[in-house]
């Protein structure tokens, strides 16, 4: 699936950041050199992602999520941190966590930003909309079985929950 083809590419990649792209989405051509000047504008530690701004294509309509809240974890939450396609990985930070978990089938970049999170990381916010990404109705895994989906959506949001609540945030 797609973690274990992630992590193989990880293993792999030289690159000091991480660009993913699912095969039916679609980065506009000045996504990465506008994240990498992000970087570069940094005078402080280098992030661990940018948390990329996108759009949907749902129905063949283009589509805006809610904006970012600019709150880490709130944004982790609202599943507004970016997507897998949308941010820019610093490839150490996701080898410090492991990298993707290959037995979770959904909300998997909530789960490893997730982990992340709880680094402490450095996350730098990109409100471009750069990212396009492709919404299909039938045909993808996360249309399929639609309850266990939701199941996994809620489940996370509850261990995010048990993890605040234990870290007095």
């Amino acid at each position: 699936g797609a973690p274990l083809a992630r992590n193989n590419g990880l293993a792999i990649a030289k690159g000091e950041y991480i660009q993913f792209l699912d095969a039916d989405d679609i980065l506009m051509p000045e996504k990465i050199a506008n994240q990498v000047e992000m970087i570069a504008a940094t005078s402080t530690v280098l992030p661990d992602f940018i948390a990329g701004n996108y759009k949907w294509i749902i129905n063949n309509k283009l589509v805006f999520p809610p904006p970012f809240s600019y709150t880490l974890w709130i944004d982790l939450i609202r599943g507004t941190l970016g997507n897998t396609c949308s941010n820019l990985w610093r490839k150490s930070a996701l080898n410090n966590v492991g990298g993707w978990k290959i037995d979770v089938v959904s909300s998997q970049e909530t789960d490893l930003m997730f982990r992340i999170l709880q680094t402490t990381p450095v996350v730098l916010y990109d409100n471009k909309p750069l990212t396009v990404i492709n919404v299909r109705s039938s045909g993808s895994i996360s249309t399929q079985n639609r309850s266990e989906n939701y199941s996994r959506f809620i489940n996370i949001r509850i261990e995010i929950a048990k993890y605040l609540a234990n870290n007095a945030f």
